[in-house]
């Protein structure tokens, strides 16, 4: 992709494939990173499991400047009705693509739910060359599928999270040999696009 990608030039590329993700800005991160404490202290191995974004899906390679542009005014121009925020209410648990490969079973995303809904608005918009994720939270933690909704339903709600800053990055995942079994990874995330301003896309300032 050369420097017109999220990626670096040529000679410091990456394999694919790659998350898209949504990162919040770094205010809101500490405030997951928080509940993301509390979850881990509860018993919960997959709390730092994935980044402290919201997937939007699976790609072969990574998005231009102009690709994630285009998506980032859509985005902008999805919060309009709420004043430009992305705003969490309640926790959404949501059968998840395997971060990186191998593993032995299927995960689940969990985390706080954001209305509107980046995934969804991305998913439904055709502008996805790749797999998107039709529903996903801002993820605080990763669950073994099989015992997600029983684990889940015993899990503190997630604090009152919004943010309006927020950039749209390409992310590599690769599975670690050590750690928790089947939930521990590493990430790179790659130099993303801010969405724009609420001024540039008509939502109030």
């Amino acid at each position: 992709m050369g420097s017109d990608g999220l990626i670096p030039p040529p000679g410091k590329g990456l394999g694919g494939p790659f998350w898209l993700l949504l990162v919040p800005h770094r205010d809101c991160q500490k405030e997951l990173r928080t509940y993301r404490r509390a979850l881990f202290g509860g018993g919960l191995a997959g709390a730092f499991s994935f980044p402290e974004a919201v997937p939007l899906a699976l790609l072969a390679r990574p998005l231009t400047k102009e690709e994630a542009a285009r998506m980032g005014v859509l985005l902008r121009a999805a919060t309009r009705a709420g004043g430009g925020w992305f705003r969490a209410g309640g926790n959404l648990l949501t059968a998840a693509p395997p971060p990186g490969a191998p593993r032995r079973g299927p995960l689940a995303f969990f985390g706080p739910r954001l209305e509107p809904d980046p995934a969804r608005v991305l998913a439904e918009s055709g502008l996805i060359r790749g797999a998107p994720v039709t529903d996903a939270p801002l993820v605080a933690a990763l669950l073994e599928e099989g015992d997600s909704e029983r684990i889940a339903r015993g899990l503190p709600p997630p604090p009152p999270l919004a943010f309006r800053a927020a950039s749209l990055a390409c992310c590599v995942i690769t599975p670690l040999d050590s750690g928790a079994e089947g939930l521990s990874f590493r990430w790179r995330i790659l130099p993303g696009v801010w969405l724009p301003s609420c001024k540039k896309t008509g939502a109030p300032a």
